[in-house]
């Protein structure tokens, strides 16, 4: 959370090349990003699942670890980064990653990889708290195109990790890949901590945390933009893309026999069809009605969700999934953008906060959902069926809403004036 000076100092990026820099910055977060959270979700599943050979129900077990520490993490973030400073904030959560994939190949103890996944959730934690605002604030008056052509690097970047990923794993084995990924974390957090040296805050911009968050700040977040955008888009959004992330490896595995590289590949490609809606979304976003592009992208997410869950042969199951990102990369590219256009500039980083802290919460609730539809005897598709109506759900709710919004907004139609006087009164 941040309270800014009377005076905001310009934390953007100097330079005529404003776009470059942002882009030379965001690489290597994209890069560790990468193999922090789809990393996790497929390849350190496969290990789990394949390697040392655990159940799904294992998987999912293991999986809330890494949820739980992301519900966990967001107040330590805040207290981090009001001692060091956003960049230096995120520049430890890179450091993290390279840690846990040098320690992760050498365990094969369930008791020792759940607590490295919930020390790896500090990562994607620091992602949403510390960098999406230091995104933000590049941008100065247009948010929305730098926030989306942070999205657009993620993709770009993570296309090209997880299909290297897939082949290493394959024709390698989890232990080496895993320590190039390591190697490329550790990389990529030197890289960062010096071409991020314009974005730095210290002394500009205080970071308080949330012991002195005032009642004022939590009535200016207590509006219906930004609890409609969190608790309907966010938490109901995390139906979608965690089955994906955490299941498909699984349903692509299980009921139709597809390789590590083969998962890698389609998870990597995945991402593809979502660049062309960022590359649409990036010069207009700023100027939308972004309320009702992100309800129906999570309307339509869910309900390519559900249906992958209908669908009992693989091709129409990967043209799903592809067809998935066409959807979730407009949701991709307008969650950051309504989060920051719901709150006051001052809140931004307490919005950002309590987006990720909440959508965390969900994200275990919805691990939890996962886990115990397995014990009971639930099919994967079955859960995708469920995971997917709930999307739909909370997607229709923020659609309904834009559309409300609109109608209370639109100005009172007035009487035209009479030429030479005034409006005529009734006597």
């Amino acid at each position: 959370m941040t309270v800014e000076n009377s005076i905001p100092a310009d934390t953007s990026i100097p330079g005529q090349n404003r776009i470059g820099r942002l882009i030379l910055v965001a690489l290597p977060v994209a890069a560790v990003l990468s193999v922090s959270w789809l990393g996790v979700f497929t390849f350190v599943n496969g290990y789990i699942v394949k390697e040392l050979g655990h159940s799904n129900k294992t998987w999912t077990a293991a999986a809330l670890w890494f949820s739980g520490g992301m519900v966990f993490w967001p107040i330590p973030c805040t207290e981090i980064a009001a001692r060091l400073g956003r960049r230096r904030t995120v520049t430890l959560s890179l450091a993290v990653a390279c840690l846990f994939y040098f320690a992760i190949p050498f365990t094969r103890d369930l008791r020792v990889i759940g607590p490295l996944l919930a020390l790896m959730a500090f990562v994607c934690t620091a992602s949403n708290v510390t960098w999406l605002p230091m995104v933000a604030e590049a941008g100065r008056n247009l948010p929305g195109r730098t926030l989306i052509i942070n999205q657009i690097v993620a993709a770009l970047v993570g296309t090209v990790i997880l299909t290297a990923g897939g082949y290493l794993i394959e024709f390698l084995s989890y232990r080496t890949g895993f320590l190039i990924f390591a190697l490329a974390c550790g990389i990529s957090c030197l890289l960062f901590h010096a071409v991020s040296r314009p974005m730095d805050d210290r002394g500009n911009i205080q970071v308080v945390s949330f012991r002195n968050f005032s009642r004022r700040d939590l009535l200016d977040l207590a509006v219906v933009p930004f609890i409609v955008v969190i608790f309907a888009g966010t938490c109901m959004g995390v139906f979608n893309y965690h089955t994906i992330n955490s299941l498909f490896p699984n349903l692509a595995r299980d009921l139709y026999a597809v390789s590590e590289k083969g998962v890698g590949l389609i998870v990597a490609l995945g991402k593809l069809p979502a660049l062309v809606v960022l590359l649409i979304l990036v010069r207009m976003v700023d100027r939308l009605n972004i309320y009702r592009i992100y309800g129906l992208g999570i309307v339509l997410a869910g309900a390519i969700v559900l249906a992958i869950g209908c669908f009992k042969t693989l091709p129409p199951v990967i043209a799903c999934y592809l067809l998935f990102y066409v959807f979730h990369g407009s949701v991709w590219g307008t969650e950051g953008v309504a989060i920051n256009a719901s709150v006051p500039p001052r809140l931004r980083d307490s919005a950002f906060a309590a987006m990720s802290l909440l959508a965390t919460l969900a994200l275990f609730g919805v691990g939890v959902v996962h886990n115990r539809m397995l014990a009971a005897g639930f099919g994967l598709r079955e859960i995708f069926e469920l995971s997917g109506a709930c999307g739909i759900a909370g997607g229709l709710v923020i659609f309904a809403y834009s559309i409300l919004r609109k109608k209370q907004t639109q100005p009172t139609p007035q009487p035209a004036p009479i030429p030479g006087g005034t409006a005529s009164r009734p006597r």
